[in-house]
């Protein structure tokens, strides 16, 4: 196969290319070297067992469209069994069709890299970013609700000055101690959500 030597020899993008049964035909030492958990040789092996299950149908339709659209490579993200249970690796690739000199398909080249760390941050950006719709949540009702049955509190002794008995004042006095109780609970819970959002 013509590929470039320095991609070939590329510590960054792993190199494969698998023939038109779905089996390893070539890896580069990038590759091997960040899967060798998997095997020591991949020649010959079903590129099934190096792909989590649910991204085989991806990975298959990506085949495919890169012989009907062979001019243009064709992007997928295909996770990669980890070295420990229940871990994977996210990496996205670009395959592009490979031609034997009949002009008949022969195989297909694959150029990818790891992405797990910017998976990573992209899923705890994901995760801050519901914290803080969570939070705003609370801001807007939460809160809302004890602040305004204090200031009705507030009102109705401040109006009806006079035509309220001791007994009633008291009775609000306390609805207005429960509601700031229950208001600080609020503030409490909005302060440890944001820090975990953090």
């Amino acid at each position: 196969y013509s590929i470039p030597q320095w991609l070939l020899q590329s510590q960054i993008y792993s190199v494969v290319v698998i023939d038109m049964t779905g089996h390893y035909r070539f890896v580069n030492d990038c590759f091997r070297n960040r899967f060798s958990f998997l095997n020591h040789d991949f020649v010959g092996m079903p590129i099934q067992d190096t792909i989590h299950p649910d991204d085989w149908d991806a990975c298959y339709e990506t085949s495919m469209r890169c012989f009907q659209q062979p001019q243009t490579p064709q992007y997928v993200r295909i996770r990669k069994p980890g070295n420990e249970a229940g871990h994977y690796y996210w990496t996205d690739w670009e395959f592009s069709p490979l031609f034997n000199p009949a002009g008949e398909p022969a195989g297909i080249l694959c150029i990818g890299h790891d992405i797990t760390e910017r998976k990573k941050t992209e899923n705890k950006v994901a995760m801050q970013k519901e914290k803080l719709k969570e939070i705003a949540w609370q801001q807007s009702h939460q809160l809302r609700s004890p602040v305004v049955n204090i200031l009705g509190c507030l009102q109705l002794i401040r109006n009806e000055k006079g035509l309220i008995s001791e007994e009633e004042k008291n009775r609000l006095f306390e609805d207005i101690k429960q509601e700031l109780s229950y208001l600080d609970s609020i503030i409490h819970q909005i302060v440890a959500g944001s820090r975990a959002a953090e």
